[in-house]
């Protein structure tokens, strides 16, 4: 398979990009600061996808497009949904899949209630969460017809082991027995590689974590 992968030199991007080529896949890394570290093996694409203007063209010969664009303070509040609807166009010419890493604050801490929404969110998260959410908004609007999937962590993503073991959900916010889903950085790109390796994968907006789904409990921070 050969990856594109947006945001490469990020947290999640990077454990992306050595996952794949670990499994012997050929990735080219798409990064806006070459000077940032990126796995040695990987391609290497200096772009930024909001000013390049050349996505479209980013895709030519490869199978699949990651984008593990993150949100940070002081960028514009639509910049993810503006990349979305970019990487979107991008794959109405060349029919590729596209993996969006979304974020925890959209999924559903109760029926109808976003995590980002409940009483204790974090305040400082909650900018971030407002900007992944507007990008899952623009691929929802998109269609049936791409072949789109949006991939959120649960709560607590953090470093640690890869142990190639998770469970998938939907669009439930994931809890362990302490309130929060969990796991690792390594295990969460486990998980995206594995999707764009199975052609029958399921699509659309979905999460995962460690751990068995729980019932709906209210949120404790």
């Amino acid at each position: 398979m050969r990856l594109l992968v947006h945001g490469a030199t990020g947290r999640i991007g990077g454990a992306v990009v050595t996952e794949a080529l670990d499994r012997g896949h050929a990735v080219t890394a798409v990064v806006r600061d070459p000077g940032r570290p990126v796995d040695r093996r990987a391609a290497v694409r200096v772009a930024d996808i909001l000013g390049d203007g050349d996505s479209a063209a980013a895709c030519a010969g490869h199978d699949a497009v990651v984008s593990a664009l993150g949100w940070a303070e002081g960028a514009p509040p639509d910049l993810l949904a503006r990349a979305a609807a970019i990487l979107l166009a991008a794959l109405r010419t060349h029919r590729v899949p596209l993996l969006v890493v979304g974020g925890a604050g959209t999924l559903e801490a109760e029926p109808g209630v976003r995590f980002l929404d409940s009483p204790g969110f974090p305040a400082e998260r909650r900018p971030n969460s407002l900007a992944q959410a507007a990008a899952l908004r623009v691929l929802e609007q998109a269609g049936d017809d791409l072949p789109w999937t949006y991939l959120a962590p649960p709560a607590v993503i953090a470093p640690g082991e890869r142990t190639g073991r998770y469970r998938l959900g939907t669009d439930r916010l994931p809890r362990d027995a302490e309130g929060l889903g969990r796991i690792s950085v390594a295990d969460f790109a486990v998980a995206v590689v594995d999707l764009l390796e199975d052609p029958a994968a399921p699509r659309g907006r979905r999460t995962v974590a460690y751990q068995p789904y729980q019932p709906y409990q209210p949120y404790q921070p």
